[in-house]
């Protein structure tokens, strides 16, 4: 595999563009912040193939992104000691013995269910409250659930979780990444956009406390973000889900499953 130049980032975006569901981590930051390591998200790939049939990326902080038919072939990349590897759970796990990874300590090690949406197929169910921008909720109380979300289903480490949420905070409003279901001045759940395109978006945050859960807030949060994409011309959706219950508020909107997918970090740089 050769590492990608300039003039390669249109083939990337095609390629990635015809595999969206799976590729929107890579897609996304690519178009929100182009080759280089300028940013966290900034993107290296490396390539294989006339036309292209095989891509490696990874962020400017480490985390390995594959689209790849044919695993195997990454042994050829020159990578960074990796932070983390995400995609479709079998090119995970291969990564994982292609760098001899498999022993490696982690922080995290989730195979998700992968689902997706087509937008005209959504379900918007009744409930009460609208939908905000997340500055017009309180900013402790969110700052509250996004520490949870981090505790439980990121499985960060205490000592890291007020930074990580410093940080999501910062990101969240800068970018309008999130919005609030808000029944008059009471906050209900959370959802947000963690890579976005075009046409399509995905969908991670999604957060309900836990006395208000089993209410519909999430699904209904979920579904308005969505019909105001819908508005705006995107096409699909997609997003990973990590239980059953998580499956079946995700389904009641349209979601259907298509996969399995694996977050995997590491607990400090692996070198390889």
């Amino acid at each position: 595999m050769r590492r990608a130049e300039a003039a390669d980032v249109p083939a990337i975006v095609a390629y990635l563009e015809g595999r969206m569901d799976s590729a929107m981590f890579p897609l996304g930051n690519l178009l929100d912040h182009g080759l280089g390591e300028d940013h966290p998200f900034a993107m290296t790939f490396w390539l294989e193939g006339e036309p292209l049939a095989c891509l490696l990326g990874q962020t400017a902080h480490g985390v390995l992104l594959p689209v790849l038919d044919d695993p195997g072939a990454a042994v050829a990349a020159d990578i960074r000691p990796p932070t983390g590897i995400l995609g479709p759970t079998a090119q995970v796990r291969a990564l994982e013995s292609v760098f001899s990874l498999a022993d490696a300590p982690r922080t995290l090690d989730h195979d998700e269910v992968h689902l997706s949406l087509a937008l005209a197929d959504l379900i918007v169910p009744d409930g009460p409250g609208v939908l905000r921008p997340m500055t017009e909720a309180p900013e402790e109380v969110l700052r509250g659930w996004m520490a949870d979300y981090h505790r439980v289903a990121l499985q960060t480490p205490e000592h890291l979780v007020h930074d990580n949420v410093d940080a999501w905070w910062a990101r969240a409003t800068r970018e309008d990444t999130h919005r609030v279901l808000m029944d008059g001045t009471t906050p209900l759940a959370m959802t947000g956009v963690n890579a976005r395109a075009p046409r399509m978006v995905q969908l991670g945050g999604v957060y309900t406390p836990p006395d208000l859960r089993g209410c519909g807030h999430a699904r209904r949060a979920v579904a308005l973000d969505l019909l105001a994409a819908r508005e705006r011309g995107v096409t699909g959706a997609t997003l990973f889900a990590s239980g059953a219950a998580a499956v079946r508020a995700y389904e009641a909107v349209g979601f259907r499953p298509v996969g399995s997918f694996t977050l995997l970090l590491f607990d400090g740089p692996q070198h390889v």
